[in-house]
């Protein structure tokens, strides 16, 4: 007779199997949008991880008794490897392209403004600017005729560019570019008409900068920004970037990226609730300093031709790269 435990481990597992095939059964398409591939991809590895969750415990919990284990690990594996089976037959490839899908129906729809929404709730953008121009790394022009020369290689939807435009334009100097913008219009009407900010529409690879800033008559820039951007994607390209910024920047210019220092047991929770709510509690995605460490360390192009500089901490850390030379 199967014990309190057993049966309820039994229940979660059967539960979460049906819930499984019901869905990737079921779900085709919704207001003649194609469902995420990406959505079903995420929703497998839920499975995998609540299973393997449940198999700890049981493990964990329940005696060393040889039946306790081979009960607990049938009932887990098995519901997940007819799990892992049908996703696959449903699916033409599971790729980090089709997960990260932003087209309306898909899981990453709207995940520019609904990130936006939670950094704005923590004051992100104020805390950041604070903790950067205290850093003392980043000098801006206050003469007329010389404006330092910002551009944001990943803008999005241009929200935190329109944020910090707007608290430099009143006390310094200052040209904003923002490349990479998409459905960013709407958001930056109000200076449309401001020679100051420049919005280019349209997939705007960061590599090709040199030629983007040829197109609109910049020689040199003085800071470049890149928020989960350039970088973020293109992570084995780090030291190309770094050259090509080497190459753009004026004498003491700087790149800026995001470098979030975040709970790693809290940012898995925070991806899960994701996928299952779509609301972001807490930071679900790794900093770019996170995905390109590993390429900025001793020898790299970024070791030997910039000074490394850390402002702020937690969420609202970024580390700024001042060109050494």
């Amino acid at each position: 007779m199967m014990s309190l435990l057993e049966s309820g481990t039994l229940f979660l597992t059967l539960g979460i199997f049906l819930y499984g095939i019901l869905y990737f059964s079921f779900f085709r398409e919704k207001n003649n949008q194609k469902i995420s591939k990406g959505i079903l991809f995420f929703r497998n590895n839920f499975v995998r991880v609540i299973a393997g969750l449940s198999l700890f415990a049981i493990i964990e919990l329940t005696t060393r008794n040889i039946h306790h284990i081979l009960f607990a690990f049938l009932t887990v594996v098995l519901p997940v490897a007819v799990l892992n089976l049908v996703a696959a037959l449903k699916m033409d490839k599971l790729t980090e392209g089709e997960v990260n899908d932003y087209r309306v129906g898909y899981l990453q729809n709207n995940w520019s403004d609904k990130s936006y929404k939670y950094l704005q709730s923590k004051d992100w953008d104020n805390t950041v600017f604070k903790k950067v121009h205290e850093s003392g790394a980043v000098k801006l022009s206050t003469v007329e005729a010389n404006p330092s020369v910002i551009v944001s290689v990943s803008a999005n939807r241009a929200q935190h560019e329109l944020s910090l435009f707007h608290r430099l334009k009143e006390n310094y100097n200052v040209k904003l570019i923002c490349m990479d913008a998409n459905n960013a219009k709407d958001q930056i009407d109000e200076v449309d008409q401001d020679s100051r900010f420049i919005y280019l529409d349209g997939d705007r690879d960061a590599f090709n900068l040199p030629a983007i800033l040829d197109e609109i008559q910049i020689g040199q820039v003085d800071i470049i920004l890149d928020k989960k951007g350039a970088l973020w994607h293109n992570s084995k390209k780090v030291d190309t970037f770094f050259e090509i910024a080497y190459n753009k920047l004026s004498p003491g210019g700087v790149v800026i990226i995001d470098g979030s220092q975040q709970n790693k047991v809290l940012t898995r929770l925070s991806f899960l609730y994701y996928q299952l709510f779509r609301t972001i509690i807490y930071p679900s995605e790794l900093s770019t300093l996170n995905k390109i460490e590993g390429a900025i360390g001793s020898g790299s192009f970024a070791d030997q031709h910039f000074e490394r500089i850390d402002a702020g901490e937690g969420i609202f850390r970024t580390v700024i790269f001042k060109k050494k030379h």
